[in-house]
């Protein structure tokens, strides 16, 4: 039965990973696959390894637990790259950001989206209170937020859903900083 849920959850984090990627064949599926459930390091914000990982696949932003690593303070997850399989580690503060782009936008708020910004609210967890942010609109289907403060564990693949007052405006998908 854990040898299926890993299965599950190995696929599962590999097509979040293909979000707004061209279609995958089966062999760069399995590519994908591999890269995240291989070792790899865990290296500081500076770049400095700081140990291994058994794969990326048992990591997320704004994680402590599992680091296994001996530090100062402690560390959290502040970035997963993918394409070097590399956990970056850092402080509690690394974790806050006030700007993140999303793509994939459904537009629910009728009519044009404001090209110099709008003033809005946004969630980045379910469970979260909506923050003050201003909605700058990119190109189609990309958008800039910037949040009146900043929040942490804010990751890519999460949802963004954006507000005026109560009713929900749209929402799209974070995107991986470049």
């Amino acid at each position: 039965m854990l040898a299926r849920a890993a299965a599950t959850a190995t696929l599962s984090f590999a097509w979040v990973l293909a979000v707004g990627a061209e279609p995958m064949s089966v062999t760069d599926f399995s590519s994908v696959e591999i890269q995240i459930i291989e070792p790899g390091d865990i290296v500081d914000l500076d770049g400095q390894v700081l140990g291994r990982h058994d794969g990326i696949i048992h990591f997320t932003v704004g994680q402590r637990r599992g680091l296994g690593i001996a530090a100062p303070e402690p560390l959290y997850v502040v970035r997963v790259e993918p394409e070097t399989r590399r956990v970056v580690a850092g402080p509690k503060a690394a974790l806050l950001k006030d700007k993140f782009q999303i793509g994939d936008i459904n537009w629910l708020g009728g009519g044009q989206r404001a090209e110099t910004g709008l003033e809005i609210t946004v969630k980045v967890r379910s469970t979260a209170d909506p923050v003050a942010a201003c909605l700058e609109s990119l190109s189609d289907g990309e958008a800039g937020i910037t949040l009146a403060e900043p929040q942490a564990g804010i990751a890519p693949g999460q949802a963004c859903v954006f507000y005026a007052g109560e009713r929900v405006l749209g929402g799209g998908w974070i995107r991986r900083e470049n």
